[in-house]
């Protein structure tokens, strides 16, 4: 994993860009997946009020090495951002297009530490899909792009509007991987 920048807010939270995050087998065992036939998909009950969202919720061995790989991955995470953290779970998001994420702020203390990864076809991607951090009035701030095992790590999401500020175009999808770190 390399990180590309980092930056703390006055909240407590802290963003860090990372890119290769996933090993290179890692990453086309993950894309992969997201090549699996869409009746393996299901529309992912968290995100029903924006439709668009699909989750990939069964048992495969690159789901247990994603988990292996974000265990071992925990210090490293932890380094970046300052904070000790451990993994809990991750989910396999393939987002349709129309799909919007409008300015929000998770829940509070669920999930303390957020990483997103994206993945997918080079040949599909858009970079204006990426990670948008918006300010209080929800106005954009500041859009991380979409590129290819790329994502971030973010501190304290519960504390900064984000979002994704595009509808994603009829001809692109975005898949990622989100995996949930608690801080200890």
């Amino acid at each position: 994993m390399n990180i590309n920048a980092s930056i703390n807010f006055p909240s407590g939270s802290k963003l860090t860009l990372v890119e290769n995050f996933f090993s290179k087998e890692l990453a086309d065992k993950i894309n992969a997946l997201f090549k699996l036939p869409g009746d393996q998909w299901t529309e992912d009950a968290v995100f029903a009020h924006q439709p668009g969202r699909l989750s990939y919720n069964n048992k495969h061995s690159t789901r247990d090495a994603i988990d292996a790989y974000a265990v071992i991955m925990q210090d490293t995470i932890s380094q970046a951002i300052e904070t000790k953290v451990s993994y809990i779970d991750h989910s396999l998001w393939l987002d349709l297009p129309g799909y919007r994420i409008a300015p929000h702020k998770d829940s509070e203390g669920y999930p303390k530490i957020a990483v997103q990864v994206y993945m997918g076809d080079p040949e599909l991607v858009w970079e204006m899909l990426g990670f948008c951090l918006y300010t209080e009035d929800r106005r954009a701030l500041f859009e991380a792009h979409y590129r290819i095992n790329s994502g971030y790590i973010f501190l304290h999401p519960h504390k900064i509007n984000h979002g994704l500020n595009h509808h994603i175009a009829p001809q692109f999808v975005r898949n990622s991987v989100y995996m949930r770190y608690g801080a200890e």
